[in-house]
């Protein structure tokens, strides 16, 4: 059997409410939406310089946290693990 490997990069940008994201171990602070958006942009643009395909998904206002892509889905080898995101805000991100 021969399998191909396809190596992809899952972006999400942030959203307006990224401010109500889930804390639990630290003391919330102040976010600057517009500054995690610049930092997105070099993110991806930093994927794309290290030669990976960027898919970007669409982004979900109702999930604050959506940004954090990588915490719903782990890809090995052909297999996807999707997870079950604990915190009732992130339910229904995957």
């Amino acid at each position: 059997m021969t399998t191909t490997s396809v190596s992809l990069a899952l972006v999400r940008p942030p959203v307006s409410r990224l401010a109500e994201g889930v804390v639990d171990n630290i003391e919330r602070q102040p976010v600057d939406v517009a500054l995690a958006e610049r930092q997105w942009n070099k993110y991806v643009a930093a994927l794309r310089e290290a030669g990976w395909p960027v898919q970007v998904v669409e982004a979900s206002e109702r999930h604050p946290d959506s940004v954090f892509i990588e915490d719903t889905v782990v890809l090995y080898r052909g297999l996807a693990v999707i997870t079950n995101l604990g915190h009732p805000s992130r339910q229904g991100e995957s």
